[in-house]
């Protein structure tokens, strides 16, 4: 890096983005679970019916919604822990300027 080259941080927006990332994972879950079981089939009832044609559509669609159900659950995981890594690195960052700064006012630096 350059020596006129710097990193500025701003911390507590940092953290505050993360947290707001976790109330979009959280809300992504609560549909993602919502999709599931507002999809979820009976196998003992199903919409598709028990002929030819309706085991050959279930047998396609079970595996289809399994995927996408997977899917959609990952999503969420992956919004949360991005959102657990932005507060990590906020926290982290505030203690680093924190420790410095410390540094600065008693000399040590």
């Amino acid at each position: 890096m350059a020596d006129d080259e710097r990193t500025v941080v701003q911390p507590d927006q940092m953290v505050r983005g993360g947290e707001l990332t976790d109330q979009v994972s959280r809300r992504a879950r609560e549909l993602a679970d919502a999709f599931v079981e507002a999809t979820r089939q009976d196998p003992a009832h199903p919409v598709w019916g028990g002929d030819a044609y309706g085991k050959t559509f279930a047998k396609d669609y079970e595996e289809s919604h399994r995927q996408l159900a997977e899917a959609v659950v990952h999503l969420a995981d992956a919004v949360s822990a991005a959102a657990a890594m932005t507060i990590s690195s906020g926290t982290s960052f505030a203690a680093a300027q924190s420790t410095a700064v410390e540094r600065i006012q008693d000399g040590s630096a």
